[in-house]
């Protein structure tokens, strides 16, 4: 096989790599957010609610999705998931996601680094104090 073939055949093959595309997250923690030792929770188990809950939470932050490719939702949430269970929390709550050209949500199928947006909260026991703390 001659240099030029082998170099077409390396191409081709790579190219999906580059098709892709990727989700990065960030963590952006809330002000009043201190590192803490919270009980660590399985991603999969992680609440994803799309208003904050009528029990007490902790606000821990915001977990930010930058997406470029395209991504079913189930993949963006299990991102996001991913990232919450690693600062403790328990539960996402969608904050902002895309909206396409007829107005309706959608999280995945784009392109062009669109950002979704999830706060990330840990759930209190009964009795203390509710709302955003």
């Amino acid at each position: 096989m001659n240099f030029t073939m082998r170099v077409g055949v390396l191409a081709v093959a790579l190219s999906p790599l580059f098709i892709c595309g990727c989700v990065s997250t960030s963590f952006h923690p809330a002000k009043t957010f201190e590192a803490r030792d919270l009980p660590p929770v399985a991603s999969a188990a992680i609440r994803m609610l799309r208003s904050p809950p009528n029990e007490p939470f902790l606000t821990l932050g915001d977990i930010v999705l930058e997406i470029t490719g395209y991504y079913s939702d189930e993949a963006i949430i299990r991102k996001a998931r991913e990232q919450a269970a690693a600062i403790g929390a328990d539960t996402i709550i969608l904050t902002s996601a895309l909206r396409s050209k007829e107005g309706t949500t959608y999280l995945g199928e784009s392109t062009h680094g669109p950002l979704v947006t999830f706060t990330a909260i840990r759930r209190l026991p009964k009795g203390s104090s509710p709302g955003n703390q």
